[in-house]
């Protein structure tokens, strides 16, 4: 019996800056008061070549409806490549993962193939997110970018699969360079650089910095510059499916530059610093004054008798907007026969919801060989993060609402939190 146990590990995404006011010698029952500054941003990046988070019901890539538009060179649609929820993947610090993934399956050789404008010099980055379930038994191209959409042993940038061994190779028929990626799920960049004299190809696994051109990590793995063969052109993402295996792959993007294709979830910026200009216990309760707010948007204050909890889990008792120059204010009555109490005003666009779990995963049960499917259901301000757990140990890269597993043993019964 696989026991699913309620997770614990799930986390909401919260940065502010909060200044404490000491009001002890003048409040009774009232132990401070904090106020809390944050700014809502949009991050803007350059326009992709080709972006797809397979958001489509679930069926085999390139049917009418599950990515026909995008998708439109390459094999008749196949179950060897197939849309499905359950290979949805997700990373940490990855901007947008949504929708489906694709799932590798079975022994048919077959591919489809996603055109986007054709590309002739500087440098073209391809990025997707992995996860090999089941690992081939020998070398296969699995993923190519070239200047068509058909088959072809030698494509302009080739990504080769053998066993857990990642390889990269220019023009090539076999890899020239390989790195042992290991189970759970990677993020995975590849680069072409048309260049004077033999052009080059790079590739990461799981790169140390996202988001940023100007602080582009080595790569883990660069080969190509010894070849003499380069491509015109590159015009095609190509999806090859050829050996017995099972992947899960997602998240792709195809871009100019570093940034395009591994964007990061926004960060928030230096909040405002809101200034606590005035707090008092006069003949209605509590009142506070203060400047420097948003203008024209809403604060929220909040009350807990804890101050060393998250100020998620703080308790809203009053919203409202602040004036045309950022200033606020705020009464309320303090009972005296409550307990010690900590105010909080919030300033900013959203108040953060605290994570929380809706749909515990329950005890599943399968046969040697077999899959089962633990799936929890969360609420609160996105992101969400997850970590499933076997027993104690966190289990590598599974971080999405839903935890697969795949061809069952002996070994793997226990209890999954």
């Amino acid at each position: 019996m696989l026991s699913g146990l309620p997770p614990t590990s799930v986390k909401s995404g919260l940065s502010c800056t909060e200044v404490r006011i000491k009001t002890m010698k003048i409040l009774r029952k009232i132990a401070g008061v904090i106020v809390c500054g944050l700014v809502a941003i949009n991050a803007v990046r350059a326009a992709l070549l080709l972006e797809e988070h397979f958001s489509y019901p679930d069926g085999n890539l390139g049917a009418a409806g599950i990515g026909d538009t995008v998708w439109t060179a390459g094999d008749s649609p196949s179950a060897a490549l197939r849309v499905s929820s359950t290979a949805a993947l997700s990373y940490p610090g990855l901007m947008g993962a949504t929708g489906s993934g694709i799932i590798y399956s079975g022994t048919t050789f077959k591919k489809r193939s996603a055109p986007f404008p054709a590309q002739s010099n500087g440098t073209v980055y391809v990025s997707f997110l992995l996860n090999v379930q089941t690992p081939p038994s020998s070398t296969k191209l699995f993923a190519w970018l070239h200047n068509a959409g058909g088959g072809t042993s030698s494509p302009g940038l080739g990504l080769f699969l053998n066993g857990y061994e990642l390889g990269i190779a220019k023009y090539g028929s076999s890899p020239t360079a390989t790195t042992n990626i290991g189970p759970g799920t990677h993020l995975v960049v590849a680069r072409y650089t048309f260049q004077t004299g033999n052009d080059r190809v790079d590739l990461w696994v799981d790169p140390p910095s996202m988001g940023d051109n100007n602080n582009v990590p080595p790569p883990t793995l660069t080969t190509g510059t010894a070849n003499q063969n380069d491509i015109s052109a590159l015009s095609y993402l190509v999806l090859n499916h050829g050996i017995s295996q099972a992947l899960w792959l997602d998240e792709v993007r195809v871009g100019t530059t570093w940034a395009d294709v591994t964007p990061v979830e926004a960060p928030l910026p230096a909040p405002r610093p809101p200034r606590l200009t005035r707090a008092w216990l006069g003949p209605h309760g509590l009142a506070i004054e203060g400047t420097n707010s948003i203008p024209n948007t809403p604060y929220v204050v909040l009350v807990s008798t804890n101050p060393a909890l998250p100020l998620v889990q703080w308790q809203p008792v009053s919203t409202n907007i602040a004036g045309p120059t950022g200033e606020f204010a705020w009464t309320n009555r303090v009972d005296p026969a409550m307990p010690l109490q900590f105010f909080s005003v919030f300033v900013g666009t959203e108040l953060p919801m605290a994570p929380q779990i809706l749909a515990q995963p329950v005890d599943l049960a399968g046969p040697v060989g077999g899959a089962v499917t633990f799936s929890v259901s969360a609420s609160g301000t996105p992101p969400l993060w997850y970590q499933w757990f076997f027993g104690a140990a966190a289990i590598p890269g599974r971080t999405n609402a839903t935890l697969v597993l795949s061809n069952l043993q002996s070994s793997d019964t226990g209890a999954y939190w």
